[in-house]
């Protein structure tokens, strides 16, 4: 059910948000769903080589500014850090107390 900019997911409340005209999700709302330490959920996802080859493919189809960088240098990278390395637009990182990692729909 979505209501309020807000996707609830048994029982798991999700936050939207519209970033340069796209829809994104939070990673950290759905993170919590695993694990209360969200942040460790995370960290252990960008460790995946699959999900870098995912995110790699990804933003080669969607950004043209994206910079491509051999996978042995980012396994294990940071959300904020691999956005930061690349140029990447598919996953959005704020600080603070209302931050939070954020990707795109697709």
């Amino acid at each position: 059910m979505l209501k309020n900019n807000t996707l609830y997911v048994n029982k798991f409340t999700i936050q939207l948000k519209t970033i340069n005209h796209n829809d994104y999700f939070s990673l950290s709302d759905l993170a919590k769903y695993k694990s209360t330490n969200s942040k460790c959920v995370i960290r252990n996802w960008m460790k995946n080589i699959s999900t870098l080859e995912f995110l790699t493919t990804w933003e080669q189809l969607n950004n043209p500014n994206f910079k491509h960088i051999e996978f042995h240098t980012l396994k294990g990278v940071s959300p904020t850090k691999w956005i930061k390395l690349t140029g990447a637009i598919g996953i959005e990182s704020k600080l603070g107390r209302y931050g939070g990692i954020y990707a795109h729909k697709d």
